[in-house]
């Protein structure tokens, strides 16, 4: 169900960003979530050239490491 899905989706997207901003601040968590949406519709129109999964499986690793390169937390 697609419906139930994209709500997955965005109340995953909401919980994480608010625990990315809490350890990292503002600039950093919409630098990942500019990230994660721009992978969300790159997997679209990727998927119809190497197929749903392979486009699923690598937009989901570049956003992982973008994730894991800019929300380490700041340590001072």
């Amino acid at each position: 169900m697609r419906p139930l899905g994209g709500m997955v989706l965005v109340v995953g997207g909401l919980w994480c960003a608010w625990r990315l901003w809490r350890g990292c601040g503002p600039l950093r968590t919409l630098v990942v979530g500019i990230g994660f949406l721009a992978a969300f519709a790159l997997s679209h129109p990727l998927g119809e050239v190497i197929g749903a999964w392979p486009a699923v499986i690598a937009v989901s690793a570049a956003a992982g490491l973008l994730a894991y390169a800019v929300g380490r937390p700041v340590t001072a």
